[in-house]
């Protein structure tokens, strides 16, 4: 694992799609889960660090796209941790409602094992201790961030551009783009100084 800041790690097995890891006082806390198959690795990274599967307490999961949930299944098993997402996300997650334009086609390929949510998200506020869950829809209609400490870990809903400024993903990936922007301009408006995004290296932030 990579160490970010004196409190939070990122999985170098997840590249593609990342995933990190929070150490609090007492709690461990993966965000988002990678793509189906890194359970494996993920754990491995944990053990490599000194760290036992065992003592994840919980999983938090930013939405429902099958880059993000792929392993959160296999995790939850492996760990036993509470697992976290908000409430209008819950139905693509399992399979009840099927995801819209390309992500449907990503889902032909890509195939999670469906996990259990056992945590779920229906307001703003702090789900854990250390850990504010803030709504962030848009790319997902419960697109979910995290706040700790001075670092948002932001999934999807936004990228960061050169400057430190942010942008949206490609329209085609946006449920809702107009809701996606007022995200953006909600986000950056939070207190942080660095973000964590899924497709990309943590970066120092910028306000608008």
């Amino acid at each position: 694992m990579k160490q970010v800041t004196d409190t939070v790690y990122m999985f170098e097995s997840t590249k593609s799609s990342r995933a990190f890891l929070v150490k609090l006082k007492n709690r461990m806390i993966i965000i988002d889960t990678s793509t189906p198959g890194k359970g494996t690795q993920m754990l491995a990274e944990l053990t490599a660090g000194g760290m036992q599967a065992s003592s994840i307490t919980d999983i938090l999961l930013t939405h429902h796209d099958a880059d993000h949930i792929g392993s959160a299944a296999y995790l939850q098993a492996a760990t036993g941790a509470k697992l976290w997402m908000h409430k209008k996300d819950i139905a693509n997650t399992m399979g009840r409602k099927k995801r819209p334009l390309f992500k449907s086609f990503i889902g032909t390929f890509m195939k999670p094992e469906l996990p259990e949510i056992t945590g779920i998200i229906a307001a703003n506020g702090e789900i854990v201790p250390g850990i504010l869950a803030i709504q962030a829809p848009g790319h997902t209609p419960g697109h979910t961030v995290y706040l700790n400490d001075g670092v948002l870990f932001s999934g999807d809903a936004v990228k960061v551009k050169k400057d430190g400024t942010l942008r949206l993903l490609p329209g085609f990936l946006t449920a809702d783009k107009k809701t996606a922007l007022e995200s953006m301009q909600a986000i950056s408006q939070l207190n942080y100084t660095l973000i964590c995004p899924a497709h990309q290296e943590p970066k120092h932030f910028t306000a608008l």
